[in-house]
């Protein structure tokens, strides 16, 4: 299997769809947005969206349960590669490993809950102002990817971009990324 795959992962709001959107663009890959790919199959099943099928199942089982549409979109992309943005669970890691071996680019994307919880703020002011802080909000977000093994995910990670950096400007982040993957994308 030739195909490329990039997975993104990190905490809400360090920056991983725009490192995504910034790295499709730059390596004329198809993007892969995990969350809405999982959002579509939820409402196949007749939920309204994440939340309540977690809420309904668990949030292993939604992971679980949607594994299968996420490979699959994947591997329905024709190009040469994909960027997977939002790559949390540690299964959905080993299965992506398993199937694209050498093909497998993780980036994790770090950066400080302050900093975070400002973007997050900033991109939720109407749902913030109906349920809470940004701090509230960035919580509930990590839990969520951490009950399903996101900090396993990221200490696996091919590149790190460390929180020194992620402060700096998209296009200054998705240099420093492409630079670190570029040599790996050579030799796989």
């Amino acid at each position: 299997m030739n195909k490329k795959v990039v997975g993104i992962a990190g905490l809400s709001g360090s920056g991983k769809s725009t490192l995504s959107a910034r790295l499709t663009e730059r390596l004329d890959y198809t993007l892969v947005p995990i969350g809405e790919v999982m959002r579509e199959a939820a409402k196949r099943e007749g939920y309204p969206g994440l939340t309540a099928y977690a809420e309904g199942k668990g949030t292993k089982a939604l992971f679980a349960d949607f594994r299968k549409d996420v490979l699959d979109a994947i591997e329905a992309a024709s190009t040469k590669g994909v960027v997977a943005d939002g790559v949390y669970e540690y299964e959905l890691f080993e299965a992506l490993r398993a199937r694209y071996n050498g093909n497998l680019i993780v980036v994790g994307v770090l950066l400080d809950a302050e900093e975070r919880a400002r973007r997050i703020g900033i991109r939720s002011m109407e749902l913030l102002r109906n349920e809470g802080t940004a701090l509230a909000e960035l919580n509930r977000r990590d839990r969520f990817k951490i009950d399903v093994g996101m900090e396993a995910v990221l200490r696996k990670a091919d590149i790190t971009i460390g929180n020194d950096e992620a402060h700096l400007v998209p296009d200054r982040v998705t240099q420093i990324c492409l630079e670190r993957m570029i040599p790996l994308l050579r030799t796989r």
